[in-house]
C-alpha cells in the first residue's frame, strides 16, 4: 500500500511539511504542488488501488477538486492553515488539523503527526517566519531561508536540508552564509525599488526578487499594500504584502487566489492583471 503527501513546492513552510511526511514515513510518495499547476495529473496519480491514504499540507486544489478528494476510498487528510481556503472549502467533511491562528502548514502537520511530541526548533523557526511573528529570532529565521533558497537549488535538497534540522538546534554556518546572501540581496532590493510605481499609498513593483523581503522593503516606505508582480510562463504572478490596512487574502480571493491578512498570492492571466490593477486604482 501507498501513502501520498502533497505538499506547497513554493516556499519554505512546504518544503518543511515535506521534511516531516519524510520523517514519519520514509517510503512516502512527497507531491510537490504550486498554485495554478495541473491538479487533475495528481488526482490521476494518487487514485490507485494500492493507494492508503493521502494527505495535503500547506496548499489546496479547488474546491471542485478538493471535494473529489474527500470523496475517495481511501483516508483524505488535509492540514492547512490559509484562512481564504478553509472558508471555501468549509462545507466539505475533510480530516486533518486546520487553523489560521497563530500556526504554519508545518506547525499544524507537526501536530498531526506527533501529537505527544513538542517540535524541533527549526519548526517553530519556520511558523515564526511564515506568519510573520517577528521576534528576537527573526534575523536567524530570515537568514536560514536565505540558505535554503540560495544554496538549495533543487526541491530535493531543500527537503532533505530541512530533514537533517529536524535533529538540530544551531545552525550557526547555515545562518552565516544566509546572512551574506542577505546582504547581497538587500542591495539588490533597494535598487529594484526604485522602480516602484506608488499611488493611493499602495506600490506596484515588477520584480522576481524574494516577494517577503521586496514587500517589506516597499511597506517601510509608507505603503499600505505592496503589489510584486512578474511573468510565469503565459501567466502574472501577484504576491500582496500589506501593513494590515487592506485584506490580501480577500483581495487575493477575488481572483482565485487566496493567503493571510498580510500575505496573499495570485496567478492571473494579462487580461486579469489589467482588471486586478484597475480595481486596486492603480489603472
Amino acid at each position: 500500500m501507498r501513502t501520498y503527501a502533497i505538499y506547497h513546492s513554493a516556499d519554505s513552510d512546504g518544503w518543511c511539511c515535506a521534511a516531516i511526511f519524510k520523517a514519519f514515513n520514509e517510503s512516502v510518495t512527497l507531491i510537490p504542488f504550486n498554485y495554478g499547476e495541473d491538479e487533475t495529473y495528481i488526482i490521476d496519480l494518487v487514485n490507485k488501488s494500492d493507494t492508503e491514504a493521502v494527505y495535503m499540507a500547506d496548499v489546496s486544489f479547488s474546491y471542485q477538486n478538493m471535494k473529489k478528494l474527500s470523496m475517495m476510498p481511501y483516508p483524505f487528510i488535509w492540514i492547512d492553515h490559509h484562512k481564504s481556503a478553509m472558508e471555501q472549502m468549509s462545507n466539505l467533511n475533510i480530516l486533518g488539523y486546520r487553523s489560521f491562528s497563530q500556526h504554519a502548514g508545518c506547525s499544524l502537520l507537526w501536530k498531526q503527526l506527533y501529537p505527544e511530541k513538542e517540535p524541533p526548533p527549526i519548526i517553530e523557526l519556520i511558523r515564526k517566519g511564515d506568519i510573520y511573528e517577528i521576534d528576537n529570532d527573526w534575523q536567524r529565521i530570515e537568514a536560514l531561508k536565505a540558505y535554503l533558497t540560495f544554496f538549495k537549488k533543487t526541491l530535493s535538497e531543500k527537503v532533505d536540508t530541512i530533514y537533517s534540522w529536524l535533529n538540530e538546534s544551531q545552525f550557526k554556518q547555515e545562518i552565516s552564509l544566509g546572512l551574506l546572501a542577505l546582504s547581497i540581496e538587500d542591495a539588490l532590493i533597494e535598487m529594484s525599488a526604485t522602480n516602484a510605481i506608488i499611488k493611493n499609498n499602495i506600490c506596484l513593483l515588477n520584480t522576481s526578487l524574494n516577494a517577503a523581503r521586496v514587500g517589506s522593503y516597499l511597506l517601510t516606505a509608507g505603503c499600505d499594500l505592496a503589489i510584486i508582480y512578474y511573468m510565469r510562463r503565459e501567466n502574472v504572478k501577484v504576491s500582496l504584502r500589506s501593513n494590515g490596512a487592506i485584506d490580501c487574502a480577500a483581495l487575493a480571493k477575488e481572483y482565485g487566489g487566496g493567503g493571510h491578512m498580510n500575505a496573499a498570492g495570485i496567478n492571473l492571466s494579462s487580461e486579469m492583471f489589467n482588471n486586478f490593477l484597475t480595481k486596486v486604482g492603480l489603472l
